[in-house]
């Protein structure tokens, strides 16, 4: 049995491996469940939450820049 070095080539397949199955088996488009209406608004809800936090967060970073 051959003892295989490590290499930079190795370690660059190997990622390059890696990210193709993450991209293939994690990433699969999951089959989605029709959305019902009570999803839209808790939905919307929670995007208002984040979208809010993210307007603070920008405000924030124009004014410490500033």
């Amino acid at each position: 049995m051959e003892i295989i070095k490590p290499s930079i080539d190795n370690t660059k397949g190997i990622i390059i491996g890696s990210k193709k199955f993450i991209r293939s088996e994690i990433l699969k488009p999951i089959p989605s469940p029709p959305i019902t209406n009570e999803d839209i608004k808790t939905g919307s809800r929670t995007n208002m939450i984040f979208l809010s936090i993210w307007y603070f967060f920008v405000l924030v970073a124009n004014f410490s820049s500033a």
